[in-house]
């Protein structure tokens, strides 16, 4: 008689659980996938925080979230992941009534892109097991990950110097991007440099005149330049 009687109750506790599970598993349950920063570079560590808010007094004994991000993620924690096309993860959690759970899952970054986490979907289940519930959400979880820095000591060191045009008293060589003036034209003058436009005002025929600028800036560039190369 004690046996049926036990019986019978387990039966009723089985079908009481099972449909309060049914009816509330969802209710004030609340799942939210985020990236901890808005970019990094390449190469470069960063977290996704899982947050779970249970705010109904039914626990959740055995709890899933699954999500996938990008294969390019090389997350610390390998347990319940599965890399194919992209990474996808099953991470398990027990929910108490009334409980707040943030897990932080660190990965570093080996590619450049924009990357999101656009949905998500949760399983549950009942105390006895048996009862499985399921449910998709939707995520907007972004990452920009930029190229990663570069060093160029050429370019460094020609940032540290002055930069503009320095001029010179004397040199072989004509810069023909510094003009100085007008004069008139003179034995030996190159047809290329007379300025017609003030020779038809004049009447006489007049030359443009250029100056001088220092090559020892350029010299200076093309050396580091020469020995970047060879190395």
């Amino acid at each position: 008689m004690n046996l049926i009687v036990a019986i019978v109750i387990a039966i009723i506790v089985y079908i009481v659980q099972q449909r309060m599970y049914a009816k509330l598993w969802n209710k004030n349950l609340s799942v939210s996938i985020a990236f901890e920063d808005d970019f990094v570079e390449a190469g470069e560590k960063s977290a996704l925080n899982e947050t779970i808010r249970n705010e109904k007094f039914l626990p959740l004994p055995v709890f899933h979230v699954k999500f996938m991000t990008h294969r390019s993620f090389v997350f610390e924690d390998q347990e319940n992941v599965a890399v194919t096309d992209g990474y996808y993860r099953n991470d398990i959690f027990s929910v108490l009534g009334h409980q707040k759970i943030v897990r932080k899952l660190t990965f570093k970054t080996t590619k450049r892109g924009l990357y999101g986490v656009l949905g998500l979907n949760v399983t549950a289940r009942d105390f006895f097991m048996t009862g499985h519930f399921a449910r998709t959400l939707q995520s907007d979880a972004w990452l920009y990950v930029l190229p990663r820095k570069r060093t160029f000591p050429v370019l460094e060191t020609c940032n540290s110097y002055i930069l503009g045009e320095l001029t010179a008293r004397k040199n072989m060589i004509e810069d023909p991007y510094m003009f100085t003036g007008i004069r008139d034209y003179s034995y030996g003058d190159t047809m290329s440099r007379i300025n017609w436009k003030a020779t038809a005002k004049t009447g006489d025929l007049k030359v443009n005149m250029y100056g001088y600028t220092a090559e020892q800036r350029v010299k200076i560039l093309l050396n580091m330049e020469t020995q970047a190369l060879v190395k």
